[in-house]
Protein backbone atom coordinates (compact mmCIF):
# COMPACT_ATOMS: atom_id res chain seq x y z
CA UNK A 1 0.00 0.00 0.00
CA UNK A 2 2.83 2.41 0.90
CA UNK A 3 4.58 1.63 -2.40
CA UNK A 4 1.33 2.30 -4.28
CA UNK A 5 0.90 5.65 -2.52
CA UNK A 6 4.50 6.55 -3.29
CA UNK A 7 4.03 5.75 -6.99
CA UNK A 8 0.79 7.72 -7.03
CA UNK A 9 2.46 10.74 -5.41
CA UNK A 10 5.30 10.71 -7.94
CA UNK A 11 2.86 10.43 -10.86
CA UNK A 12 0.81 13.29 -9.42
CA UNK A 13 3.98 15.38 -9.07
CA UNK A 14 4.91 14.70 -12.71
CA UNK A 15 1.47 15.67 -13.95
CA UNK A 16 1.37 18.87 -11.96
CA UNK A 17 4.92 19.90 -12.79
CA UNK A 18 3.99 19.80 -16.47
CA UNK A 19 1.56 22.65 -15.85
CA UNK A 20 4.55 24.88 -15.08
CA UNK A 21 3.06 26.16 -11.82
CA UNK A 22 6.59 26.04 -10.41
CA UNK A 23 7.21 29.27 -12.31
CA UNK A 24 4.48 31.30 -10.62
CA UNK A 25 7.03 33.62 -9.03
CA UNK A 26 6.52 37.24 -10.18
CA UNK A 27 7.65 38.22 -6.69
CA UNK A 28 11.18 37.87 -8.09
CA UNK A 29 10.65 41.58 -8.83
CA UNK A 30 11.07 42.27 -5.11
CA UNK A 31 14.86 42.25 -5.49
CA UNK A 32 14.91 44.39 -8.64
CA UNK A 33 15.93 48.05 -8.52
CA UNK A 34 14.17 51.31 -9.28
CA UNK A 35 15.56 54.27 -11.17
CA UNK A 36 18.40 56.06 -9.34
CA UNK A 37 18.72 53.39 -6.65
CA UNK A 38 22.46 53.36 -7.34
CA UNK A 39 23.01 57.06 -6.67
CA UNK A 40 24.34 57.04 -3.08
CA UNK A 41 23.35 59.40 -0.30
CA UNK A 42 26.13 60.97 1.83
CA UNK A 43 27.69 58.86 4.56
CA UNK A 44 25.72 59.00 7.80
CA UNK A 45 22.30 59.18 6.15
CA UNK A 46 19.62 56.75 7.27
CA UNK A 47 16.84 56.05 4.77
CA UNK A 48 13.68 54.04 5.40
CA UNK A 49 11.71 52.90 2.38
CA UNK A 50 8.29 51.25 2.35
CA UNK A 51 6.82 49.62 -0.74
CA UNK A 52 3.40 48.43 -1.82
CA UNK A 53 3.40 46.11 -4.83
CA UNK A 54 0.28 44.80 -6.57
CA UNK A 55 0.76 41.97 -9.05
CA UNK A 56 -1.89 40.57 -11.38
CA UNK A 57 -1.72 38.03 -14.20
CA UNK A 58 -4.15 35.99 -16.28
CA UNK A 59 -1.99 34.67 -19.13
CA UNK A 60 0.34 31.78 -18.38
CA UNK A 61 3.08 30.55 -20.73
CA UNK A 62 4.68 27.13 -20.93
CA UNK A 63 7.70 26.56 -23.19
CA UNK A 64 6.97 29.74 -25.11
CA UNK A 65 3.29 28.97 -25.79
CA UNK A 66 0.25 30.34 -24.00
CA UNK A 67 -1.08 27.56 -21.78
CA UNK A 68 -3.84 29.46 -19.98
CA UNK A 69 -5.68 32.78 -20.17
CA UNK A 70 -7.39 32.58 -16.79
CA UNK A 71 -4.98 31.84 -13.94
CA UNK A 72 -6.31 34.70 -11.79
CA UNK A 73 -3.00 35.46 -10.09
CA UNK A 74 -3.01 38.31 -7.55
CA UNK A 75 -0.31 39.42 -5.11
CA UNK A 76 -0.39 42.29 -2.63
CA UNK A 77 3.05 42.67 -1.10
CA UNK A 78 4.46 45.20 1.33
CA UNK A 79 8.19 45.70 1.93
CA UNK A 80 10.09 47.46 4.70
CA UNK A 81 13.63 48.50 3.70
CA UNK A 82 15.96 50.41 6.07
CA UNK A 83 19.27 51.59 4.56
CA UNK A 84 22.29 53.18 6.24
CA UNK A 85 25.06 54.87 4.22
CA UNK A 86 28.61 54.66 5.52
CA UNK A 87 32.15 55.30 4.25
CA UNK A 88 34.72 52.51 4.56
CA UNK A 89 38.35 53.71 4.88
CA UNK A 90 40.65 52.40 2.17
CA UNK A 91 44.44 51.80 2.30
CA UNK A 92 47.22 53.54 0.35
CA UNK A 93 45.54 56.94 0.46
CA UNK A 94 42.59 55.86 -1.69
CA UNK A 95 39.24 57.57 -1.31
CA UNK A 96 36.80 55.87 1.10
CA UNK A 97 34.41 53.33 -0.35
CA UNK A 98 30.74 54.21 0.09
CA UNK A 99 28.54 51.34 1.29
CA UNK A 100 24.84 50.94 2.05
CA UNK A 101 24.01 47.89 4.20
CA UNK A 102 20.27 47.15 4.18
CA UNK A 103 17.57 44.53 4.53
CA UNK A 104 14.27 43.99 2.72
CA UNK A 105 11.45 42.46 4.75
CA UNK A 106 8.50 41.46 2.52
CA UNK A 107 5.05 40.48 3.74
CA UNK A 108 1.59 40.18 2.25
CA UNK A 109 -0.70 37.75 0.50
CA UNK A 110 -0.97 35.94 -2.83
CA UNK A 111 -3.83 34.04 -4.44
CA UNK A 112 -4.54 32.08 -7.58
CA UNK A 113 -8.25 31.94 -8.30
CA UNK A 114 -8.34 30.79 -11.93
CA UNK A 115 -7.17 27.77 -13.87
CA UNK A 116 -3.88 26.60 -15.29
CA UNK A 117 -4.97 24.86 -18.49
CA UNK A 118 -4.63 22.56 -20.24
CA UNK A 119 -4.31 20.00 -17.44
CA UNK A 120 -1.97 17.25 -18.76
CA UNK A 121 -1.70 13.55 -17.95
CA UNK A 122 -5.06 13.36 -16.26
CA UNK A 123 -4.45 16.39 -14.05
CA UNK A 124 -7.28 18.75 -13.15
CA UNK A 125 -7.43 22.51 -13.61
CA UNK A 126 -6.55 24.62 -10.60
CA UNK A 127 -9.37 25.43 -8.22
CA UNK A 128 -7.55 28.23 -6.45
CA UNK A 129 -5.40 28.62 -3.38
CA UNK A 130 -3.80 31.40 -1.38
CA UNK A 131 -0.86 32.13 0.88
CA UNK A 132 -0.13 34.93 3.32
CA UNK A 133 2.45 35.96 5.89
CA UNK A 134 6.07 37.03 5.77
CA UNK A 135 8.11 36.42 2.64
CA UNK A 136 11.82 35.71 2.21
CA UNK A 137 14.00 38.42 3.86
CA UNK A 138 16.75 39.78 1.62
CA UNK A 139 20.03 40.99 3.12
CA UNK A 140 22.41 43.02 0.94
CA UNK A 141 24.82 45.92 0.75
CA UNK A 142 25.74 48.21 -2.11
CA UNK A 143 29.44 49.05 -2.47
CA UNK A 144 30.50 51.97 -4.65
CA UNK A 145 33.99 51.64 -6.13
CA UNK A 146 33.42 55.05 -7.73
CA UNK A 147 31.02 57.72 -6.49
CA UNK A 148 31.86 61.03 -8.13
CA UNK A 149 29.08 63.51 -7.45
CA UNK A 150 30.82 66.18 -9.54
CA UNK A 151 30.76 64.18 -12.76
CA UNK A 152 27.76 62.11 -11.60
CA UNK A 153 29.56 58.87 -12.34
CA UNK A 154 28.97 55.79 -10.20
CA UNK A 155 30.21 52.19 -10.30
CA UNK A 156 28.92 49.70 -7.74
CA UNK A 157 28.69 46.05 -6.74
CA UNK A 158 25.96 44.46 -4.60
CA UNK A 159 25.87 40.97 -3.06
CA UNK A 160 22.36 39.73 -2.09
CA UNK A 161 21.51 36.97 0.36
CA UNK A 162 17.98 35.46 0.26
CA UNK A 163 17.04 33.56 3.42
CA UNK A 164 15.41 30.14 3.39
CA UNK A 165 12.35 31.32 5.26
CA UNK A 166 8.89 32.79 4.96
CA UNK A 167 5.42 31.28 4.62
CA UNK A 168 5.83 28.00 2.70
CA UNK A 169 3.66 24.94 2.11
CA UNK A 170 5.06 22.21 -0.15
CA UNK A 171 1.59 21.26 -1.43
CA UNK A 172 0.94 24.85 -2.51
CA UNK A 173 4.16 24.90 -4.51
CA UNK A 174 2.93 22.29 -7.02
CA UNK A 175 -0.83 21.72 -6.66
CA UNK A 176 -2.62 23.45 -9.59
CA UNK A 177 -3.24 27.01 -8.52
CA UNK A 178 -0.48 26.72 -5.90
CA UNK A 179 1.67 29.63 -4.80
CA UNK A 180 3.85 30.58 -1.83
CA UNK A 181 5.00 33.85 -0.26
CA UNK A 182 8.21 32.36 1.13
CA UNK A 183 10.88 30.03 -0.27
CA UNK A 184 12.23 26.69 0.92
CA UNK A 185 15.74 27.28 -0.42
CA UNK A 186 18.65 29.69 -0.10
CA UNK A 187 19.44 32.06 -2.97
CA UNK A 188 22.21 34.52 -3.80
CA UNK A 189 22.56 37.42 -6.22
CA UNK A 190 25.61 39.37 -7.34
CA UNK A 191 25.09 42.44 -9.49
CA UNK A 192 27.21 45.23 -10.99
CA UNK A 193 25.87 48.69 -11.78
CA UNK A 194 27.12 51.61 -13.84
CA UNK A 195 25.30 54.95 -13.58
CA UNK A 196 26.11 58.13 -15.49
CA UNK A 197 24.42 61.50 -15.12
CA UNK A 198 24.50 64.37 -17.60
CA UNK A 199 23.02 67.86 -17.63
CA UNK A 200 20.51 68.15 -20.45
CA UNK A 201 19.63 71.79 -19.81
CA UNK A 202 20.76 73.92 -16.86
CA UNK A 203 19.34 72.42 -13.69
CA UNK A 204 17.79 69.40 -15.43
CA UNK A 205 19.77 66.15 -15.30
CA UNK A 206 19.31 62.83 -16.99
CA UNK A 207 20.72 59.52 -15.77
CA UNK A 208 21.45 56.33 -17.67
CA UNK A 209 21.82 53.15 -15.62
CA UNK A 210 22.77 49.59 -16.52
CA UNK A 211 22.80 46.69 -14.04
CA UNK A 212 23.99 43.14 -14.78
CA UNK A 213 23.57 40.32 -12.30
CA UNK A 214 23.26 36.61 -11.67
CA UNK A 215 21.02 34.66 -9.26
CA UNK A 216 22.13 31.31 -7.80
CA UNK A 217 19.95 28.82 -5.91
CA UNK A 218 20.28 25.86 -3.60
CA UNK A 219 17.89 22.93 -4.04
CA UNK A 220 14.39 22.88 -2.60
CA UNK A 221 14.19 19.42 -0.98
CA UNK A 222 10.50 19.64 -0.05
CA UNK A 223 8.87 20.44 -3.38
CA UNK A 224 5.29 19.44 -4.03
CA UNK A 225 3.05 16.69 -2.77
CA UNK A 226 5.78 14.07 -3.17
CA UNK A 227 8.43 16.20 -1.39
CA UNK A 228 10.59 16.05 -4.50
CA UNK A 229 13.84 17.97 -5.05
CA UNK A 230 13.56 21.10 -7.16
CA UNK A 231 16.79 22.34 -8.75
CA UNK A 232 17.42 25.48 -10.77
CA UNK A 233 20.34 26.75 -12.81
CA UNK A 234 21.54 30.37 -12.39
CA UNK A 235 19.35 33.17 -13.68
CA UNK A 236 21.02 36.04 -15.53
CA UNK A 237 19.57 39.51 -15.07
CA UNK A 238 19.85 42.73 -17.04
CA UNK A 239 18.25 45.99 -16.00
CA UNK A 240 18.32 49.52 -17.38
CA UNK A 241 16.79 52.88 -16.48
CA UNK A 242 16.76 56.18 -18.34
CA UNK A 243 15.51 59.01 -16.13
CA UNK A 244 15.12 62.77 -16.53
CA UNK A 245 14.44 65.68 -14.15
CA UNK A 246 11.14 67.21 -15.24
CA UNK A 247 11.49 69.75 -12.44
CA UNK A 248 13.84 70.04 -9.46
CA UNK A 249 11.46 67.85 -7.45
CA UNK A 250 10.03 65.48 -10.09
CA UNK A 251 11.76 62.95 -12.31
CA UNK A 252 10.40 60.32 -14.70
CA UNK A 253 12.04 57.18 -16.06
CA UNK A 254 11.56 54.36 -18.52
CA UNK A 255 12.61 50.97 -17.16
CA UNK A 256 13.64 47.61 -18.58
CA UNK A 257 13.97 44.33 -16.66
CA UNK A 258 15.13 40.98 -18.01
CA UNK A 259 15.57 37.59 -16.32
CA UNK A 260 16.99 34.79 -18.47
CA UNK A 261 18.14 31.21 -18.05
CA UNK A 262 17.29 29.59 -14.73
CA UNK A 263 16.10 26.19 -16.03
CA UNK A 264 13.96 24.30 -13.50
CA UNK A 265 13.82 20.55 -13.05
CA UNK A 266 12.50 18.20 -10.36
CA UNK A 267 13.65 14.76 -9.29
CA UNK A 268 12.69 12.11 -6.74
CA UNK A 269 15.04 9.39 -5.51
CA UNK A 270 17.44 10.22 -8.33
CA UNK A 271 14.73 9.93 -11.01
CA UNK A 272 14.13 12.99 -13.21
CA UNK A 273 10.45 13.88 -13.05
CA UNK A 274 10.37 16.84 -15.40
CA UNK A 275 12.54 19.58 -16.90
CA UNK A 276 10.26 22.62 -16.94
CA UNK A 277 12.52 25.02 -18.86
CA UNK A 278 13.97 28.52 -18.55
CA UNK A 279 12.45 31.65 -17.02
CA UNK A 280 12.96 33.90 -20.07
CA UNK A 281 11.12 37.03 -18.93
CA UNK A 282 11.37 40.63 -20.23
CA UNK A 283 9.43 43.61 -18.88
CA UNK A 284 9.04 47.32 -19.66
CA UNK A 285 7.93 49.98 -17.21
CA UNK A 286 7.59 53.66 -16.43
CA UNK A 287 8.23 55.45 -13.13
CA UNK A 288 7.42 58.87 -11.71
CA UNK A 289 9.03 60.21 -8.51
CA UNK A 290 8.09 63.34 -6.55
CA UNK A 291 10.25 64.76 -3.74
CA UNK A 292 7.57 66.74 -1.95
CA UNK A 293 9.73 67.81 1.03
CA UNK A 294 13.41 67.54 2.07
CA UNK A 295 14.05 63.88 2.80
CA UNK A 296 10.63 62.70 1.54
CA UNK A 297 9.83 61.12 -1.82
CA UNK A 298 6.92 59.23 -3.39
CA UNK A 299 7.53 57.00 -6.42
CA UNK A 300 4.92 55.29 -8.59
CA UNK A 301 5.80 52.63 -11.14
CA UNK A 302 4.00 50.41 -13.62
CA UNK A 303 5.74 47.51 -15.36
CA UNK A 304 4.41 44.73 -17.52
CA UNK A 305 5.90 41.58 -19.01
CA UNK A 306 6.29 41.81 -22.79
CA UNK A 307 7.89 38.37 -23.37
CA UNK A 308 7.67 35.23 -21.20
CA UNK A 309 9.03 31.75 -21.94
CA UNK A 310 7.65 29.98 -18.85
CA UNK A 311 5.37 31.45 -16.20
CA UNK A 312 2.78 34.19 -15.87
CA UNK A 313 2.78 37.41 -17.88
CA UNK A 314 2.48 39.79 -14.94
CA UNK A 315 1.39 43.40 -14.58
CA UNK A 316 2.96 45.12 -11.58
CA UNK A 317 1.99 48.40 -9.93
CA UNK A 318 4.39 49.73 -7.29
CA UNK A 319 4.18 52.63 -4.87
CA UNK A 320 7.28 53.54 -2.85
CA UNK A 321 7.54 56.00 0.02
CA UNK A 322 11.03 57.17 1.06
CA UNK A 323 12.03 59.01 4.21
CA UNK A 324 15.67 59.95 4.82
CA UNK A 325 17.54 61.99 7.39
CA UNK A 326 21.10 63.24 7.74
CA UNK A 327 22.31 61.58 10.93
CA UNK A 328 25.57 63.55 10.94
CA UNK A 329 23.61 66.79 11.08
CA UNK A 330 21.40 65.48 13.87
CA UNK A 331 24.51 64.52 15.82
CA UNK A 332 25.94 68.05 15.69
CA UNK A 333 27.93 68.01 12.48
CA UNK A 334 26.06 70.39 10.15
CA UNK A 335 29.02 70.49 7.76
CA UNK A 336 28.11 66.94 6.71
CA UNK A 337 24.60 67.94 5.70
CA UNK A 338 23.93 66.97 2.06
Amino acid sequence: MKRLLSIFSICLCVALLLTGVALLQPSRALADNNARDYIPAPAGVLAVLTYYQHVSANNFYLRGSKASTNIGLTENIGILRPIYFVDIPMPWGLSPMRAAPQILIPFGEASLNGNVNPAPIGGTPGTGTESSGFGTPILLSQFWFLHDDQTKTYLAFSPFFFFKSGAYNNWKQVVPGGINIGNHRWAFRQEFNATKGFEVIPGHFGYFEVTLGVDEFTDNDDYGAASAKLSQRPTFNVESHLSYDITKTVFASVDFYGHYGGNYWASKNGILLENVGAVGQSALGMSLAYSFAPGFQLMLQYRGDVAVANGPAANIFLARFLWATDLNSLMGNPQAKP
